[in-house]
């Protein structure tokens, strides 16, 4: 998790190894899918901080209805391109391969 990105303690990081253990095809999905969500929330927040919209953001995500996470990182960075675009910031894309 730490190689994709996610920062987590030790005793988070240990949990979590612990939960795909005893549900490994329950947790891993919901799990990571959940994890990624909050994830790009949390950038967005950071990256746009007033420019910020709760509704419009969740909008955007959702727009693609049901879709693999690839898809989703692909409609989250077309969004931040433009919507940092628009209001003046910059933002730096990182494709991850």
């Amino acid at each position: 998790m730490k190689q994709l990105g996610y920062v987590l303690d030790e005793k988070t990081a240990k949990e979590i190894y612990r939960l795909l253990i005893e549900m490994p095809t329950g947790y891993a999905a919901y799990g990571y899918g959940k994890l990624t969500f909050c994830m790009v929330h949390d950038e967005a927040k950071e990256i746009l901080v007033h420019f910020y919209d709760e509704v419009e953001f969740n909008a955007m995500l959702l727009s693609k209805g049901w879709t693999s996470l690839g898809e989703l990182h692909n409609t989250y960075d077309e969004y931040m391109t433009n919507k940092c675009y628009e209001v003046g910031i910059t933002y730096n894309l990182i494709i991850n391969n």
